[in-house]
């Protein structure tokens, strides 16, 4: 019994990660959050949200507003992994 206990602690510490090995992912919020600012610092970008894509895969959503402002923005595919969807929604007014 005892050689069966020494046994499975084994295998339970050899098959343990330690903190420093696992690599956590940011979540989409946290990346969002963490471009947001520089993001809506170009010209013409106006917002910046999660959505999904036509698979329900979630992206980052970039608002721009107009295809000019898309064409000139040099915009990311991808923020830390997370793919971005770039929409034209044109510019916010207040009411």
């Amino acid at each position: 019994m005892r050689l069966i206990l020494i046994a499975l602690f084994f295998v339970f510490a050899l098959g343990c990660q330690s903190e420093e090995d696992a690599v956590v992912p940011e979540s989409i919020n946290t990346v969002k959050t963490k471009h947001e600012f520089e993001l809506l610092a170009k010209p013409g970008v106006v917002s910046v949200g999660i959505g999904h894509d036509n698979n329900g895969q979630a992206v980052i959503v970039i608002g721009v507003e107009s295809q000019d402002n898309v064409d000139k923005l040099a915009l990311p595919n991808e923020l830390d992994g997370y793919p971005v969807k770039v929409q034209i929604i044109g510019t916010f007014r207040a009411q």
